[in-house]
């Protein structure tokens, strides 16, 4: 069965992951998208990123904002690391936050 796994997810673990910054580019969002997916289609994993990212920036705007003029993705000021490890890795099955994680090693080495 296919596990479809929501772009808020995505966004999530770019932050836990990806930047130490409060700030992510929506570019470096669209890598790890496609390399998330690589990975899954490689590893013959059932998992599949669905929806579109505008949606999930907009339903989850207790979490991001977006500024389309630079590019950039926000973390509001209220939100941790914390809270979004338990909102968008804890939520996941093991094996798809783990390989959120793996992907992201990678992207960073």
């Amino acid at each position: 069965m296919t596990r479809c796994i929501g772009f808020e997810y995505l966004i999530g673990n770019a932050f836990i992951y990806l930047t130490s910054n409060r700030f992510i580019s929506l570019k470096d969002i669209n890598n790890y998208s496609y390399s998330i997916q690589q990975y899954w289609n490689s590893n013959n994993s059932n998992a599949v990123l669905y929806g579109v990212l505008e949606q999930a920036l907009y339903d989850y705007d207790d979490y991001f904002s977006f500024d389309r003029n630079s590019g950039l993705v926000t973390l509001n000021s209220d939100i941790t690391i914390e809270t979004l490890t338990k909102i968008f890795v804890w939520r996941l099955p093991e094996d798809i936050a783990k390989d959120f994680e793996t992907v992201s090693h990678k992207i960073l080495s």
